[in-house]
Parts: C-alpha cells; sequence; structure tokens
C-alpha cells in the first residue's frame, strides 16, 4: 500500500521546533495515517436526529438508571466515497453520573449510501437532574467533514421510593374485634404506602416477637414490589400462650428494600383488655435524604370506623337493638355466598360503637346481633317491646338493622328476613309493620329505626330470590306512636353498597352525618342530610337510583324535626 505524507505549512496548527535545531525557513513533514485518495469529493450530511427515551419510559428525558438512545443517520451526497469516517462525542455539559461512548468508528461510507448510527447513553444512580449537551462531529480521513451539530435534553436524578406505614391496628382474628384478649389469635394490620416517586422492589418485612408470644403467620413476608403511590396491606397472626405476663405485647417489625437494606423500623404495642390497642412508632430510617411526596395517606380503615366522637353525656334510659345479618349461606345449603349481605356486619358492629361514644348509651343497654336467625331476632324484638312497657315512658329506643328485606309480592308488606328464612318463605320472616307495632304499643320517649335493606325483592349485590320477576313496590305502613323511622332506599329500588366505605350506602352517610357534627344534628337536619348524600353517590359510585324515605308516627309528627341525637 502506498504511503502518503502531507506537507504542512506554518499557517497550519502545528508542532513549532526550537530554532536551535532549523531555521525558520525550513519545514516539517508529518507522516499521516494510511487513508486511501478521494475518488472524489465526498459529502456527508446528518439527518432524522431522535432522542430515543428508554422501554416502557415517557418522559423524553434520560432517567438514573436508565438507558437513552441518540440516534441520527449520516448519508454521503458527494460523488465520491467517504473514509476513515469517525462520529466524536462530547457531552459540553460534563455531568455527574452520565456515559456513553467517545468514538465511533464507521470507516467507508460509499458516495450515495446511508447509514445509521446509534449511540447509547447511560444515566447511573449518581445522575443529577439538568439538561444534557452532547456535541457531535462526524469527521472523514480525507477532511469532508459533515457539519457539527448537538443533542440538548433533560437528565432527571433517581426517584426514590420512601416506605411509611399510613394505618395500623389490631384486633382479635375471629371477630375482628379491637379490645383483645390473650386467649385467642391474634391479628396486627399494617397498611404500607410508598410515599416516594421510585418504585420499591424486593421489600421484607420482618416481625419479632418478646418470649412467650408465638407467630401464627409467617414472620417474614415479601413484597416484589410496591410502585409510587400505591399501598399494600401487610397482616401478621400471633397469640400468647400461658406464660406470658402483662397486659402489653410489643411487636417490632423491620422494613428491608433490595433484599437486605433497612429502611424502616417500628414498634407496635398491642394493649390487652383495654378499649383499643397503643401503636407506638420507635423509629423511622429512609433510604436516602429524599423527602415523600405529597402523596395523600390512606387507611385500613373507612373513615367513619375512626375518630369517632366522644360525647360526656350518658343517658341511663336509651336502649338500643342493632342487628346485622350478612352470613346467608352458612345457615342455608340452598343458597351461595352471592347472596350474602355485603358490609352488614360492620354496618352492625360500627354503629354500635356511635352509640355508645356518641349517643351515649350505656353498653349494658345495647343489645348487638350477628347472623339473627328468627329465633334470635324475635326475642330480642320481644325484649325491647316488654322493657317499653314497663320504662312508663321514659325509655327511649334506637333499633337498627342491615340485612335482606323482602315484600311479599301479594299483599306488597315489607318483611325482615332473618339468615334462617328462605327468600322463598317470605312470610316465615318478620314484617317489619309487626315490629312498628310491637314498639308502639306502649308510651315512649321516643323510637328511632334505622333500616338499611330494600323491599323491592333487590338486594346490596345478588338477588336473595334467584330469577325473582318485576320487583315489587312494597306498601308505605301508616306508623302509630312516636315512631321514626329511616329507611335505605324507596319504592322498587335496591339498597346498594358503598365498596371503598366497607358499609352500606345508607348506613355509611348515616354515620358520616354523625360523625361530622359529633352527633349535634337534628332528625330533619339528618334527613336534609341522607335524602341529599345518597341519591347522588348511589348513581355516582354505582350507577343506581337510592332515594331514602321517611315514615314518622302519628305521635311524631309534631316534634319529629326537633328532636336530636344530643339533647
Amino acid at each position: 500500500m502506498k504511503k502518503y505524507y502531507l506537507l504542512l505549512l506554518v499557517t497550519l496548527p502545528i508542532v513549532l521546533l526550537g530554532k536551535s535545531q532549523v531555521g525558520q525557513s525550513e519545514m516539517k513533514f508529518v507522516k499521516l495515517n494510511s487513508v486511501p485518495k478521494p475518488n472524489g469529493p465526498a459529502k456527508l450530511v446528518i439527518s432524522d436526529i431522535y432522542f430515543i427515551d428508554a422501554v416502557g419510559s415517557e418522559n423524553k428525558s434520560l432517567d438514573a438508571n436508565e438507558t437513552a438512545l441518540l440516534n441520527f443517520n449520516i448519508e454521503n451526497k458527494g460523488i465520491g466515497d467517504a473514509f476513515s469516517v469517525k462520529v466524536l462525542i462530547q457531552d459540553s455539559s460534563k455531568l455527574k453520573g452520565i456515559s456513553y461512548g467517545n468514538v465511533i468508528n464507521i470507516g467507508t461510507l460509499l458516495a450515495g449510501k446511508k447509514t445509521n448510527i446509534v449511540i447509547p447513553v447511560m444515566g447511573s444512580s449518581e445522575l443529577v437532574s439538568a439538561n444534557a449537551n452532547f456535541l457531535i462531529n462526524v469527521v472523514e480521513g480525507n477532511g469532508f467533514n459533515a457539519d457539527p451539530f448537538s443533542v440538548t435534553f433533560n437528565t432527571n436524578e433517581l426517584k426514590r421510593s420512601v416506605l411509611s406505614i399510613d394505618d395500623t391496628y389490631f384486633v382479635n382474628k375471629d371477630n375482628e374485634d379491637t379490645v383483645l384478649n390473650k386467649d385467642k389469635l391474634m391479628q396486627l394490620k399494617l397498611l404500607m404506602h410508598n410515599k416516594g416517586q421510585g418504585d420499591a422492589k424486593n421489600i421484607s418485612v420482618e416481625f419479632y416477637t418478646p418470649p412467650n408470644i408465638f407467630n401464627f403467620s409467617s414472620d417474614k413476608i415479601q413484597i416484589n414490589e410496591l410502585k409510587s403511590d400505591q399501598t399494600t396491606e401487610i397482616k401478621f397472626e400471633f397469640y400468647a400462650n400461658n406464660k406470658f405476663e402483662g397486659n402489653q405485647i410489643p411487636i417490632k417489625v423491620k422494613f428491608f428494600e433490595n433484599f437486605n437494606k433497612l429502611v424502616l423500623e417500628e414498634l407496635k404495642v398491642a394493649n390487652i383488655s383495654n378499649d383499643k390497642s397503643s401503636i407506638t412508632k420507635l423509629n423511622i430510617q429512609t433510604v436516602n435524604d429524599q423527602t415523600a411526596s405529597n402523596f395523600t395517606n390512606f387507611s385500613l380503615l373507612p373513615d367513619v370506623d375512626k375518630d369517632i366522637p366522644q360525647s360526656n353525656t350518658n343517658f341511663p334510659n336509651r336502649f338500643a337493638l342493632i342487628i346485622g345479618n350478612e352470613d346467608y349461606s352458612s345457615f342455608q345449603t340452598s343458597v351461595s355466598k352471592e347472596v350474602n349481605v355485603d358490609f352488614a356486619k360492620n354496618d352492625a358492629k360500627i354503629f354500635k360503637v356511635y352509640c355508645e361514644k356518641t349517643l351515649g348509651i350505656p353498653t349494658d343497654n345495647i343489645t348487638l346481633l350477628y347472623n339473627a336467625t328468627y329465633g334470635n331476632m324475635m326475642q330480642s324484638i320481644d325484649k325491647m317491646k316488654k322493657l317499653l312497657k314497663v320504662s312508663e315512658g321514659k325509655m327511649e329506643l334506637f333499633f337498627f338493622y342491615a340485612g335482606h328485606g323482602l315484600p311479599d309480592e301479594a299483599s306488597k308488606e315489607a318483611y325482615l328476613i332473618p339468615v334462617d328464612i328462605s327468600g322463598s318463605n317470605i312470610k316465615n320472616g318478620i314484617k317489619l309493620q309487626d315490629i312498628y307495632n310491637s314498639f308502639s304499643e306502649n308510651e315512649s320517649a321516643g323510637i328511632t329505626m334505622f333500616i338499611d335493606a330494600c323491599f323491592s325483592g333487590g338486594a346490596r349485590n345478588k338477588e336473595y330470590v334467584a330469577n325473582r320477576g318485576v320487583k315489587v313496590v312494597p306498601r308505605s305502613d301508616f306508623l302509630n306512636g312516636n315512631i321514626v323511622s329511616f329507611t335505605a332506599s324507596s319504592g322498587n329500588q335496591t339498597s346498594s353498597s358503598y365498596s371503598d366505605k366497607k358499609h352500606g350506602l345508607f348506613t355509611y352517610f348515616l354515620l358520616k352525618a354523625i360523625q361530622e357534627t359529633k352527633g349535634d344534628l337534628t332528625y330533619k337536619k339528618l334527613w336534609d342530610y341522607l335524602k341529599s348524600k345518597v341519591p347522588f353517590e348511589s348513581l355516582k359510585v354505582n350507577n343506581k337510583e337510592q332515594e331514602p324515605q321517611i315514615n314518622i308516627g302519628d305521635k311524631a309528627k309534631l316534634n319529629w324535626e326537633n328532636r336530636k341525637f344530643i339533647n
């Protein structure tokens, strides 16, 4: 192969030797790399310059721990071939945490030909948020260089996860009661929330208990991923043996990310046989100094199940009968779980707490029935009837029912359905009018009834009687006595659930009205609230019409509007 030499004049950037070695008129010969002689002028043209984001990313930026691509075409539009073509890349911004190849060797690009260039640009975990500017030169061995160009794009620092515990509570496993007993299986529930902008990966949750406390479930839970602003519920079941002493059970919980990096540590303390468990935070460590994003805290419990107002007033003459009929399938082999009444048990459970804390009803005056049979319901109704009789008009009664209701298709009379009564034998249920009559036979300080059931033949989820025909509009009962009855729906409508709140829709807004006012509201204000909220939210959440109904006894018509929960 021929060797080529180029004579460089002093007007070009060369290295000058000292005067002692050469005269001013001497010239320097420089040996070049072997580059073929051009067979005509090459003309390199750059086109179709693109910044290509990483797969799955759409922010058109280079993120930390991500690889993006700089893409462009080089075309030789000259009449001669281009030799020793190279792409020289320089990050003029000199950002930390960014890496790329400095040189791409292309070699020969024949006249009229085009080639595609792809430059991977990688961001490490140390990448900072800024603007990157890449200066790109395409040079040719005989000097037929392309016009230089630059590409500017945004870079984003690492989005880190920030794990936190939004909500915690202890319950007895068998009945979800928050009053704990050592002789029962207990459960710790945690709601973990990723409040960082980045996803948390490979999370490990470990539980540590004191001596004589044993885990019933695993003491180590693995979670593959928790995305930004995502939550997950964690459950840990445990029990105490007979050697355990004391009324507090401390449980340490450690959270690790990326298999072994401790990011959060908390201490939860369960108080035994107290009104509620104690929750104590020991320490919090985050992955780095990045603060949590402004995300809303989530809760394991619906909002009406927490922060229940505490009244200082006690009403010794107030009584309550509360029934939550949810599980019909366990009492009747002919029906499926689909006909169970979602959240009816929780409706009754939380209404009882409001009765105790807000309405001032002594606990001993409250009868709470879960999944009540015909016998259970009739015994309790008869007991309240007898108490009203002997109270000489001083007793005030609150009656709450959540469960199935059905109409008699012939008489259109409404029935409450115990869990052991088939929907095809409606008349074996309890006629609502009979309950009204029982309670109004004697004088009272007031009877208030809340019925979260419908009497059209519908249900919260699946109809209790399969393939039922046209829904029935139940008959409006005439009420004697000092009774005000609020029912969840009207006519042939269905009483719906509110799944996000874990309650019946009617019950949720009943509790919400009491919670927001701390019980200081009249029945008229309650009724205005219910008839405003329930229809709107039913259409919005369930796409169903549901309008609550009120029925007022003849002796309550003059004063029901001013009647109050807290006198």
